[in-house]
């Protein structure tokens, strides 16, 4: 037994450079302590467990000493990939930043606005929008909706120019029908029944957008009247003289060209849903008939049975008269016959005052124009 410890020890303290001396320091330690329990001490087995104990010194100190190279190596490790890992970071980091500013610099390339872009009243926009086609404006208008979703305010419809503006906003809020807003934005074009601009930009609203619409809307009236009272000057100047036998016995001749004659009205029907009513007039001290389509942009004064007026009209052709009996749809034709036709586009009374204004327009047409637009709106709004 104490050659067995004493072998164990040797080992141990060979093999404990090595780690592995643990295992023979251990059972010549334990071997030693039952040889000497059984009271066999002797030299070699004190020498044994002394050099086991040695050896577990040496493998437990060969231990530690590999366990703190390891820690320092892998904490080096570590280090290094954490060194590594900040390095891309920021080199990530400086990528990112270079790459938002270069975008946020593209878009402040792409979208410049100007500090002064050209004030216009809406209708003259919608009106003559392709002049503006790629230009910046200010406009202020009465809104007629706004759309969450596609950032947009739009206008009510312009009866006089038969569109809506749809403005597409940055700094997009929710308006009222009839609020007044004016925004900034650049003229794109046209889509159906709007003219849009893009990349706007709402200046102000409530009040002083009002305020900048009607002083628009002021001098645009007071432009289209001058305008219209020129082009009645410049029609009745240039219209003939005509008789009765010049209209029946030439038609074509006189047909869209620009006339004068005075008439009496004989009879007027009231406008239908669609139709103008029938009007019939005569040339006083005569039973020679007329057909006469009132034509005026301003119906006003109405004509009336029984007026006597001077009219500067436009040829019109033959129109058919046909007599029935009895009335509605079941009604006869007994008889037929062919008188001259005129469109009157001004009187000797006509109401100059509104002449060219927004007020200037039948109603039943702006009406009718905005009834259409809206119809076909609603179209386009269901196919999206």
């Amino acid at each position: 037994m104490g050659v067995l410890v004493l072998i164990l020890g040797i080992l141990s303290i060979v093999l404990g450079t090595v780690i592995i001396g643990i295992i023979p320091s251990i059972l010549g330690l334990v071997l030693g302590a039952k040889a000497l329990m059984k009271n066999k001490s002797s030299g070699i087995v004190i020498g044994g467990i002394c050099c086991s104990a040695f050896g577990l010194l040496v493998s437990v100190i060969m231990i530690v000493a590999i366990s703190s190279s390891g820690g320092e190596s892998t904490q080096n490790v570590m280090n290094e990939v954490q060194t590594e890992n900040a390095t891309v970071e920021d080199v990530a980091g400086t990528e990112m930043e270079s790459l938002v500013e270069t975008v946020v610099e593209t878009e402040s390339e792409s979208i410049v606005r100007p500090e002064q872009a050209t004030e216009i009243y809406i209708t003259d926009l919608l009106d003559e929008w392709g002049d503006y086609v790629g230009e910046w404006v200010t406009v202020s208008y009465p809104c007629g909706r706004t759309d969450d979703d596609d950032k947009t305010i739009q206008s009510e419809y312009d009866s006089d120019a038969g569109y809506y503006l749809r403005s597409y906003v940055d700094n997009y809020r929710d308006f009222e029908y009839g609020d007044y807003v004016t925004v900034t934005g650049l003229v794109e074009g046209d889509y159906a029944s709007y003219i849009e601009i893009k990349n706007a930009h709402i200046d102000y609203y409530g009040s002083d957008a009002e305020s900048d619409y009607i002083a628009k809307k002021a001098i645009w009236d007071e432009r289209q009247h001058e305008i219209a009272i020129s082009a009645r000057d410049s029609f009745i100047e240039s219209a003939a003289s005509v008789t009765y036998d010049d209209l029946r016995r030439y038609p074509d001749t006189y047909k869209d060209k620009a006339i004068t004659l005075k008439l009496k009205i004989k009879s007027v029907e009231p406008d239908g849903w669609i139709f103008q009513g029938d009007i019939i007039a005569t040339i006083p001290g005569t039973s020679n008939e007329i057909a006469v389509y009132d034509a005026r942009t301003v119906r006003e004064p109405r004509f009336m049975d029984g007026d006597t007026i001077t009219v500067y009209a436009r040829g019109n052709g033959l129109a058919k008269i046909q007599i029935k009996d009895g009335k509605g749809l079941l009604s006869k034709v007994v008889d037929e016959y062919e008188i001259p036709s005129i469109e009157v586009i001004y009187t000797d009374n006509d109401n100059l005052d509104i002449l060219g204004t927004s007020s200037d327009s039948s109603s039943e047409a702006a009406e009718a124009g905005k009834k259409a637009a809206e119809a076909l709106n609603k179209i386009l709004e269901a196919g999206e």
